[in-house]
Formats: structure tokens, C-alpha cells, sequence
């Protein structure tokens, strides 16, 4: 905010929150480096064929894409939910306060 001749003009941000960003960053890094080691160490374990395969092997074939999957979807579904958020705030804000919407090109 900042005062203006003919009032205050507002002006913001919609994003992600910093904290959210470095979470996800930290959890996509964790998912890549050690998910996919484990994808990587049992797909060459079954490429090759070493001897002895465990029962549960296809565990560290599906979980790691599944992990990066679930990760990238909650990113695009946030997005997807708050597309009209600019807008909205926006709108609240004139409904609201009796302001208008100042040309961006001003």
C-alpha cells in the first residue's frame, strides 16, 4: 500500500509461499536422489539378473515414480484451485471497499 493523491493504491502478489517452495524443493530433491537411486539400483538388478530378487522388489520400481508423480499433481492441483485468485481478491476488494481497479499500464 501506498498513499496516492486520490487515496491508497493496493497492489500484491498472489504466489506460493516461500515456505511451501522449499518444502517441495527439499521433497522432490529427496524423491529424485534417493528414489531414484532405489529405482535405478533394482531396475539394473532385474536388467541383469542377479540371483537373489526379493518379494517385495517391484516396491522400488513403482514407489519412486509414483512419490515424483503425487508430488508434481499436488503442485498442479494448487495451481489448478487457486487460477482465479487474482481475480477474486480483486473483486473482494472493490465489493468491499468501494475502491476501482487502477490501469497496470498507468
Amino acid at each position: 500500500m501506498r498513499p496516492e493523491a486520490g487515496g491508497t493504491f493496493i497492489f500484491g502478489e498472489v504466489a506460493m509461499h516461500p515456505f511451501v517452495r522449499a518444502f517441495l524443493l527439499i521433497w522432490l530433491g529427496g524423491v529424485l536422489l534417493i528414489g531414484g537411486t532405489m529405482f535405478l539400483a533394482t531396475v539394473g538388478a532385474m536388467v541383469i539378473g542377479s540371483g537373489s530378487h526379493p518379494q517385495n522388489a517391484w516396491m522400488g520400481v513403482v514407489i519412486p515414480p509414483v512419490m515424483l508423480a503425487l508430488g508434481f499433481g499436488l503442485v498442479c492441483f494448487g495451481r489448478h484451485l487457486a487460477r482465479d485468485e487474482g481475480r477474486f481478491l480483486t473483486d473482494f476488494l472493490i465489493r468491499t471497499l468501494d475502491v476501482y481497479e487502477q490501469n497496470r499500464a498507468a
